[in-house]
């Protein structure tokens, strides 16, 4: 234990650790307990055939209890988005349980009326999926025209040998038989420029999509008689009917800007062309051409749009609840990104910031403000994997469910329920100490108050530290859910010394003008996961031994206005009582594991 108020204190490693929570969120609830009925804004990233994994992750928010309030959605999110909010549930879309998906259900059939889908297939014309399908096998041929740079130099080497050998055979060829006649080469040549034209253009239309999606809300809405239309449901028509807020986004090519629906902003607007205008990926869907009225804070104004992907602006639209946020500030957003393999860098340089264009602004765009948790749900299918089997898409969506419970359980009910339940834990431990011990080294100990609260890096932080959970602070405390930088203050030097740091005088600390005035004593003890052996960086962070992986802080700060007796046999008995406090404190929070439920992205703020 370090102390500024007695150098000749013995320094005293502390063992690792883990812990911490916010009691006024969740003391109501069970540590091991769904919360009820949990208010979520959920998110939902585009993905081509991947998008259907989102399913797995709605079914665990079902299964976890959470209430989704809104939902927003780009290029594949935004068609699980729009049947989510017509009231669509998992089960209704893919139940692998029960071996049942969406197109067998009595909205689709041969009768009159219905409509004849029964694969993911038929949401293409016939010509529109033969051509999407012999683009996708003639990339394919043509990748073993190309050197792709290998894992290694020996591997790129061979694969430039490769293509010496091909255009060796080739060359060979065209010198054996030429002269021949011209007429194939200008053929051929005519072809290719055709299709590159095509392939500019769009390989095919969204249009079966679009009346898919427009049918299958109507239905919704029908059966629960919340509407009369067979189609063309608007934004406001879902309003009325009670829908949860639904948002959209779409690149519009005509302005050049992001185009944002909802019922706010675009209320005329038919959901399933916004949808439409949302799935437009390049070369493989032609844009989606319609004009509408968009409503602003200055007025209205009428918009012209030529729509493509909305993943070329915003792939996983987590900001897009600013409104919710502000009647709803409990709620949390969750957002699903869809994980891919690890790049390799194996591709052109324009496919890859094609790639990064689609995939890589997932932290942009999940750096909104409040609670939030981002899950990225497993799947091994390719963006137009739309022929796999009802089996494998059972498999790809009850893994994405599993893989959701566990993420969303630990990061919004199992993290904060242990971490609210053990900063009241820890202050009950140290209330008992200071009843039996205060004595011995206070002036007064009838009257005293005292606060715990624990401290972990929020979201995407990595130099300051933040007291979320606490027990023991009142509403009006100034520096309740203070945040530190870790260099400089007492409890980053506690953390980069992996031991207590106690002190007497605790408003020397820099950046301290709003601590609470009546505190006399203060101590911050760090805390390490279970088996994780680390050692502190040049920076002050600590890095797991053997790998670059840092472990996030988590720090339990103390502190009370229960005045300490200016004389040697006073301080000497302090000193044995914040030796006592750090070893029960750290028995606690090895026992409980605190520090391993801070590792996270800790977005309950």
């Amino acid at each position: 234990m370090t102390s500024t108020t007695e150098d000749a204190v013995e320094k005293r490693e502390v063992p690792f650790t883990s812990g911490g929570a916010n009691d006024e969120l969740f003391e109501k609830v069970g540590a091991r307990q769904p919360l009820a009925k949990s208010p979520v804004f959920l998110a939902l990233q585009g993905g081509g055939a991947k998008g259907i994994v989102h399913i797995g992750g709605i079914a665990a928010l079902e299964e976890l209890n959470f209430d989704i309030r809104a939902v927003s959605g780009t290029s594949a999110g935004s068609m699980v988005a729009a049947l989510i909010a017509a009231g669509f549930n998992s089960k209704d879309l893919v139940d692998p349980d029960g071996k049942k998906h969406f197109f067998g259900t009595r909205l689709f059939g041969k009768e009159k009326g219905q409509l004849r889908y029964s694969k993911p297939t038929h949401l293409f014309t016939r010509r529109g999926w033969f051509t999407i399908k012999s683009a996708v096998l003639l990339g394919k041929a043509l990748t073993i025209f190309w050197p792709w740079p290998g894992d290694s130099k020996v591997e790129t080497t061979a694969n430039c040998i490769w293509l010496t050998i091909i255009v060796a055979w080739i060359s060979l060829g065209f010198y054996k038989t030429w002269p021949m006649p011209v007429w194939p080469l200008v053929f051929t040549g005519i072809g290719v420029f055709v299709f590159f034209i095509w392939a500019l253009v769009g390989l095919t239309t969204v249009r079966k999509v679009r009346n898919f999606i427009d049918a299958a809300i109507a239905f919704k809405l029908k059966e629960n008689g919340k509407t009369r239309k067979d189609k063309n449901i608007t934004f406001r028509d879902m309003h009325n009917a009670g829908c949860i807020p639904l948002k959209i986004i779409a690149t519009n090519k005509s302005s050049e800007r992001l185009e944002y629906f909802s019922y706010s902003r675009t209320p005329r607007v038919r959901v399933a062309d916004a949808v439409a205008a949302s799935i437009c990926l390049p070369i493989i869907f032609r844009h989606w051409k319609f004009n509408f009225l968009r409503h602003t804070p200055t007025g209205v104004e009428k918009v012209y749009g030529k729509f493509l992907d909305g993943g070329l602006v915003s792939n996983l639209p987590a900001w897009a609840f600013d409104e919710e946020r502000l009647k709803q500030t409990n709620a949390t957003t969750v957002a699903f990104s869809l994980e891919s393999p690890a790049p390799k860098d194996k591709m052109h340089w324009l496919l890859s910031i094609a790639n990064t264009v689609v995939n890589g602004s997932g932290e942009i765009h999940t750096r909104a403000a409040g609670s939030m948790a981002t899950v990225a749900l497993p799947t091994t299918l390719d963006l137009l994997d739309f022929d796999v089997s009802a089996e494998d898409v059972y498999a790809e969506v009850d893994k994405a469910k599993v893989k959701a419970l566990k993420d969303v359980g630990n990061e919004l009910i199992h993290a904060p329920n242990a971490l609210s339940k053990g900063a009241k834990d820890i202050h009950a431990i140290l209330e008992q100490i200071l009843n039996e011990k205060g004595h011995k080294f206070a002036r007064e100990v009838r009257r005293y108050r005292l606060r715990v609260a624990l401290g972990a890096q929020i979201g995407y932080s990595s130099s300051d530290v933040t007291f979320v959970f606490d027990h023991g602070y009142d509403s009006g405390d100034a520096d309740r859910y203070a945040t530190v930088p870790l260099r400089g203050s007492y409890a980053g030097t506690a953390w980069s010394l992996k031991e207590a740091y106690a002190t007497g005088e605790p408003h020397k600390e820099p950046l301290m003008e709003n601590a609470w005035p009546a505190m006399n004593w203060m101590v911050c003890i760090p805390s390490y996961p279970k088996d994780k052996v680390c050692s502190a960086n040049r920076y002050g962070e600590q890095v797991i031994q053997g790998s670059r992986d840092k472990i996030r802080p988590c720090i339990i700060k103390i502190d009370c206005d229960m005045p300490i007796r200016n004389s040697r046999d006073g301080y000497d008995n302090f000193l044995d009582f914040l030796t006592e406090v750090q070893r029960s404190v750290h028995d606690y929070a090895n026992d409980v594991g605190i520090a391993d439920y801070v590792q996270g992205q800790n977005k309950w703020k």
